[in-house]
C-alpha cells in the first residue's frame, strides 16, 4: 500500500488528561494533539496488534468498545462527563497496562493541517537547547506548544470558558446544580445540549441555522477541536461548514 493509506496510530485521551495518556508512555512522554481527523478513524480498547476486526469502532458506533472498558476506566471516564467542576482534569492512570483506546487514523495526516499543538514533558525543560527547538518545530508548522504544567492549566481554563451574557452564566450554574436542562432553556444562540457554548455559524443542508456548537456536543464525545474556532465570514450558502472559506463539493 501506499505510505498515505496506511493507518497512522495515535491514542484516544478519554480521561482528558494534561498529561495524555500515561500508560502509553513507552512511545513517549511529550505528545501532539490532532485536530480534523475524527470522522476518519476507526478505535479499539486496546492494542490492536492481535485484535479482530469486529472489535473496531468508528464515531457513530462505539458502544461495543466502550462496554471494554473496565470499572475504574469507566468511574474516571464518568467522572469527567458528569461532573459540576468544569474544570475537572481527569487522570489517564486508571486505564489498564496495554488496555489505551487505539485510534487509527486513516488518510493523510499533514503536521501544517492535522496538528493543533505540541505539548513537552517537563523533564525537557532543562535540557540546554531544547525550548527553543521545540518552539522552532511548532513555529515551523503552525501548531500551539506548551509545556505539560501549562498545558494543565491551559486546559482547566478552556473547560472553565463560559460563552455568553451573565444571565446565562447564572442560569448555568443553577444547570450545573439540578442536572442537564431541557433545549427550551436554553437562551437563542446557545447550544441546545445546554452546554454553554454558542451554536456553530452556518445552516444545515436544509437551510436551518445549526441549533448546536458542534457534532461531538450532540453525539456526546466531547466539543469537537474546531468548535468555537470557526470564522462565521467564512460559512453560509454554498460554503463549508467547517469554516475553510471553499465552495461545497458538487
Amino acid at each position: 500500500a501506499e505510505p498515505s493509506e496506511k493507518c497512522k496510530y495515535g491514542v484516544l485521551n478519554v480521561m482528558n488528561d494534561h498529561r495524555g495518556v500515561v500508560k502509553c508512555k513507552q512511545y513517549g512522554e511529550s505528545y501532539l494533539v490532532v485536530k480534523d481527523a475524527r470522522l476518519r478513524c476507526t478505535f479499539s480498547p486496546e492494542d490492536s496488534a492481535n485484535l479482530k476486526a469486529e472489535r473496531l469502532a468508528v464515531l457513530d458506533f462505539y458502544a461495543h468498545v466502550l462496554n471494554e472498558y473496565s470499572d475504574s476506566e469507566l468511574k474516571e471516564t464518568l467522572k469527567v462527563a458528569i461532573s459540576k467542576d468544569a474544570a475537572l482534569l481527569g487522570d489517564s492512570a486508571s486505564v489498564g497496562n496495554m488496555k489505551y483506546k487505539e485510534t487509527q487514523i486513516h488518510g493523510d495526516v499533514c503536521f501544517k493541517t492535522h496538528v493543533e499543538r505540541l505539548v513537552a514533558h517537563t523533564k525537557h525543560r532543562e535540557t540546554s537547547g531544547m525550548e527553543a527547538r521545540l518552539r522552532a518545530l511548532a513555529a515551523k508548522h503552525g501548531w500551539s506548544f506548551s509545556w505539560m504544567d501549562e498545558e494543565q492549566e491551559r486546559m482547566k481554563k478552556e473547560e472553565m470558558h463560559k460563552l455568553g451574557a451573565e444571565a446565562w452564566e447564572e442560569r448555568l450554574a443553577r444547570l450545573q446544580e439540578s442536572g442537564a436542562g431541557e433545549a427550551c432553556d436554553v437562551p437563542e444562540g446557545f447550544c441546545k445540549q445546554g452546554c454553554s457554548r454558542r451554536v456553530a455559524p452556518g445552516s444545515t443542508r436544509r437551510g436551518r441555522p445549526f441549533a448546536t456548537c458542534c457534532r461531538g456536543c450532540v453525539m456526546g464525545f466531547g466539543h469537537d477541536l474546531r468548535c468555537g474556532q470557526i470564522d462565521e465570514s467564512k460559512v453560509g450558502p454554498g460554503l463549508c461548514k467547517n469554516g475553510c472559506g471553499k465552495a461545497n463539493a458538487k
